[in-house]
């Protein structure tokens, strides 16, 4: 479950699709990993948290994403313009690598053009 920093205050920033916090509000995302389904049937993709990117140095952005506002150590929110795909090392929002995640709201696998990134 994620983190709240203060829970009286009012919603700050957009309300993730994934673990439904407010990002900039809550320090972390949920862990859940992605998949791929090929041929060979299905790989799993631990997702890359914040701090721990290789396609860019982070290391002067401070404790927090500037983006969605995830914990340095913690998993960014779906969306943020910061994330590593953990396949092809690009920016998540932009690459075109086609992957699900498991969405506990709807109990099922959920792709990401199904929500419209």
């Amino acid at each position: 479950m994620a983190k709240t920093r203060n829970t009286a205050e009012k919603p700050l920033g957009a309300k993730c699709p994934m673990c439904k916090g407010y990002m900039l509000r809550v320090d972390e995302c949920s862990p859940n990993p992605i998949y791929v389904r090929g041929d060979t049937g299905e790989k799993r993709y631990e997702r890359i948290p914040f701090g721990q990117e290789t396609r860019i140095d982070t290391s002067r952005l401070g404790e927090r994403c500037p983006d969605c506002g995830c914990k340095r150590g913690h998993y960014h929110h779906e969306g943020c313009d910061i994330e590593e795909c953990p396949i092809c090392h690009r920016q998540m929002l932009s690459c075109s690598c086609e992957f699900y995640w498991y969405d506990d709201e709807v109990k099922k696998y959920t792709s990401r053009q199904a929500r419209g990134n």
